[in-house]
């Protein structure tokens, strides 16, 4: 079990300094050195107690601060999970048809992440990198660059469709691929970083 500072060891700790430091003070008869290993030992204690204080108070704030950032961090979700607690069952199965996921899938060579686009299938997250990679800082990769009926196009559809929805490309014009509106803010849904 972890012993955890308090703030009486300080205190303890300062009344006998001041203790030892009073007697070896206003003890005349005494001989002096009792009074020599009074003031030493008060002097000593007096700087445990300090030390310990702060070691206390630092331990204190340390914590306070751990538990502020818990409850910041649990509070966007709650409000999320709230207003989904709120939600009628049609409603939340609509939001299928809205909301992507990412989901790990466990295998034999290491975890997979897979982005689960809205109405359709899970497209692997490498081959949404390999997606944003063909293309360039103004447009996504291009859909026609995958074979018709491939997994890979139905993936690239679904993908560009998503963005397209979600406000961070254009539709595709002539023969350019859908053009991006926020790269940025894609990437960072996706926990992608522009490179």
């Amino acid at each position: 079990m972890i012993d955890y500072p308090r703030l009486s060891t300080p205190i303890v700790l300062g009344l006998v300094a001041i203790l030892c430091l009073a007697l070896s003070w206003r003890q005349d008869d005494w001989p002096e050195w009792l009074k020599v290993m009074l003031a030493v030992m008060g002097i000593f204690l007096l700087l445990w107690a300090l030390i310990t204080a702060v070691d206390t108070i630092q331990f204190k704030a340390n914590a306070r601060l751990k538990e502020q950032r818990q409850a910041m961090a649990i509070t966007e979700r709650v409000a999320v999970l709230e207003k989904i607690r709120q939600m009628r069952p049609e409603q939340i199965a609509a939001l299928d048809k809205y909301i992507s996921t990412i989901e790990i899938i466990a295998g034999d060579a290491g975890p997979i992440y897979t982005v689960r686009l809205p109405v359709g299938s899970a497209a692997p997250l490498s081959f949404i990198e390999e997606l944003i990679e063909r293309g360039d800082a103004e447009h996504l990769g291009a859909v026609r660059n995958y074979s018709e009926g491939s997994a890979e196009r139905d993936w690239a559809e679904r993908f560009t469709g998503f963005c397209i929805f979600n406000g961070w490309a254009a539709p595709a014009a002539g023969p350019y691929p859908a053009r991006w509106v926020d790269k940025a803010k894609c990437l960072h849904a996706l926990g992608l970083e522009e490179g």
